[in-house]
């Protein structure tokens, strides 16, 4: 099986970082950039509005993995 199809983990259990931007988006509800970008109010065609999209990107890829990793901790 292609390592794109291998289920063993389920999303919840993949850390976040370990995961791909689009596998990323498409988990976390918001699908694209593109959607991400317009649900606050930015479009990514603008160059301006497409850096800060990567960085509230970044921001929330950064903020999800610290709270896999403080699941994490709680089991042990």
């Amino acid at each position: 099986m292609p390592p794109s199809q291998n289920n063993r983990n389920a999303p919840s259990d993949m850390e976040p970082n370990q995961k791909s931007q689009y596998q990323w988006l498409k988990d976390s509800g918001y699908g694209s950039v593109w959607n991400l970008g317009l649900s606050y109010g930015l479009n990514i065609h603008n160059p301006d509005d497409l850096e800060e999209t990567m960085a509230i990107l970044k921001g929330l890829r950064d903020m999800d993995q610290k709270a896999w990793e403080e699941r994490q901790m709680a089991k042990k």
